[in-house]
């Protein structure tokens, strides 16, 4: 479909309607959603009710939805999202968003973790750290209630993302350990004590990992 930037006024209502049940993901999505922000919205409701309905139908197709998906969330201004991440239920397409809703927002993130609906999806927002940004989540997150060994499994693991790499297993642990030294030194005792926890399940896993390394040296795999 093409994505005119001017749209006459005689076709815009019914424009309009048919984009915001496309649910095709078709790359043209994206300009759409950047050039006319206020649409995003409107499709993301219409693509939840859908997947209410629709049940796995819609699911099946989601490996062709990632992109406008994405593409949707961060279009949404910050009213818009608060009020989706306050009311949502969950669901696989919401979940594919969380991460793009919350963004680096923390007022987000408490809002996220205000709905207990949601509670599953709490801790996706600190997948991937430790940084700047995911130890004022982390902090947060343990404000909720989370414990430190939670918010360590979360950074780590989000049933979102596979869990591979390439390589010694003991290497990839070592690497993840050292990204959480530097959190020792922190002015709030919170992020020590996750560093802490982190650093100590990372040194486990090596060591479980090198011994296993050293079998497959002498007996192969």
């Amino acid at each position: 479909m093409a994505t005119p930037h001017k749209i006459r006024d005689s076709v815009r209502e019914n424009w309009e309607k048919a984009i915001t049940s496309d649910f095709s993901g078709d790359y043209y999505l994206e300009e759409v959603f950047r050039t006319f922000t206020y649409l995003a919205e409107p499709w993301l409701i219409n693509i939840l009710l859908e997947e209410a309905k629709a049940g796995n139908e819609i699911v099946y197709r989601i490996y062709r939805l990632n992109d406008a998906l994405h593409w949707a969330a961060l279009a949404l201004n910050v009213e818009n999202r608060k009020s989706l991440l306050m009311s949502a239920k969950p669901s696989r397409i919401l979940q594919e968003i969380i991460f793009s809703l919350v963004g680096d927002s923390d007022n987000l993130y408490r809002c996220l973790l205000n709905n207990i609906q949601l509670k599953e999806y709490h801790l996706f927002p600190l997948f991937g750290g430790p940084n700047e940004g995911w130890a004022r989540k982390a902090i947060i997150a343990v404000e909720a209630g989370y414990s430190s060994r939670d918010i360590v499994f979360a950074t780590r693991f989000d049933g979102l993302h596979g869990f591979s790499w390439e390589g010694n297993a003991s290497i990839m642990w070592n690497e993840w350990k050292n990204k959480f030294e530097p959190f020792l030194i922190n002015s709030d005792s919170r992020i020590i004590d996750i560093a802490r926890t982190a650093i100590e399940y990372a040194e486990n896993e090596i060591k479980d990992a090198l011994v296993a390394e050293r079998h497959e040296a002498v007996f192969g795999r």
